[in-house]
């Protein structure tokens, strides 16, 4: 057996810990440092990414242009000339969602207007805005609508047709 002898505290040396950040260095310690950091570099704790104007539009643009087709983020990196990861943070600091979400309400919004102006079926709907199928556009509408698209569209449409009678009735 292993006897263990007993060390003063002092004596024993600390293995160098690799500073305030290192993983072995005590959590209050890299608290205050990146308090300190932040504080001496103000850049740090602010820095945000967001896209141009420019590069919103384009892809605004692009994904009008084709939404009935497959879009992916890579492409759409590539349209504004970042990275996929930079775009990604970039587009979610300037719209508040991710590129993914925001392609989805993008159909989402051409959904709503096709059932309104429009009397084709929702599969025919679902496939002009670039859904695969008719069931993974109903999920996703009723997702983010509350409401299935058939009844979406029937209450929505009560609604204008009460309101171009109040407006006729003028």
């Amino acid at each position: 057996m292993f006897q263990v002898a007993e060390v003063e505290p002092a004596t024993l040396k600390a293995p160098h810990s690799g500073g305030p950040w290192s993983p072995l260095a005590e959590p209050r310690t890299r608290r205050l440092s990146a308090a300190r950091a932040s504080s001496i570099h103000p850049a740090r704790r602010t820095k945000r990414y967001a896209l141009a104007p420019w590069q919103i539009r384009k892809v605004d643009q692009h994904l009008q242009s084709r939404l009935d087709e497959a879009i992916e983020v890579r492409s759409l990196a590539g349209l504004v000339r970042l990275t996929p990861g930079h775009f990604g943070r970039a587009f979610k600091g300037s719209v508040g969602i991710t590129p993914q979400a925001y392609i989805m309400r993008f159909r989402v919004a051409c959904a709503e207007r096709m059932l309104l102006e429009t009397d084709q079926s929702l599969a025919q709907i679902a496939l002009a805005c670039g859904h695969c199928d008719q069931p993974h556009f109903t999920r996703t509408f009723r997702r983010l609508k509350g409401a299935s698209p058939g009844q979406w569209r029937r209450a929505n449409r009560a609604r204008m047709r009460v309101a171009a009678t109040a407006h006729s009735a003028d």
